[in-house]
């Protein structure tokens, strides 16, 4: 249904001569396979527009994931999140629709309820115990981008990432 709805917005675009979109769609950090159903997805359902941009938001549930032991630190969360999108920018023929979804992705944000107070950054802070600060988060998501752009560069795409109104990197 999704799917369907998306082909009818991407009908409305290509008849808007000055329109663009980011369209959102979240990647959890809770499974390996996470970027291969995305891929799958855009790809069986012919999920891409010339004048549409995915946007991926990766939600900040790790305490949900932990508690429930889908993993174990955040560490996993950003190996997840990160090792498929290295794997194929090193080797594009590993997964081609993930390498076509990639072409079409902007940037990322991190999504989270911002209503709740945010805690201090903290060098001795336990990221196995509890929800990390939004701040450590968003540090560890730009170092693991901005590597990943020095590796997409020759390809010439970058992934960008928008957290709190500051991209960290652009689309070149």
């Amino acid at each position: 249904m999704f799917a369907e709805l998306t082909h009818e917005l991407f009908s409305q675009l290509a008849t808007a001569k000055y329109v663009k979109t980011e369209y959102r769609i979240s990647v959890y950090g809770s499974s390996a396979n996470d970027w291969k159903s995305v891929a799958e997805w855009a790809h069986d359902f012919d999920l891409y527009s010339p004048d549409n941009m995915w946007m991926v938001q990766i939600p900040r549930i790790y305490t949900v994931f932990r508690t429930r032991n889908v993993v174990q630190s955040y560490g996993d969360v950003l190996r997840h999140v990160f090792e498929p999108l290295f794997a194929v920018t090193m080797d594009e023929s590993s997964d081609p629709k993930l390498a076509r979804f990639l072409r079409h992705l902007g940037g990322f944000d991190s999504v989270d309820d911002e209503s709740r107070p945010e805690r201090e950054l903290s060098s001795e802070y336990p990221l196995h115990r509890s929800k990390s600060p939004r701040s450590y988060t968003h540090i560890l998501c730009a170092a693991e981008l901005s590597i990943l752009n020095m590796a997409r560069r020759c390809d010439r795409y970058s992934l960008g990432a928008v957290s709190d109104g500051l991209r960290l990197a652009i689309r070149e």
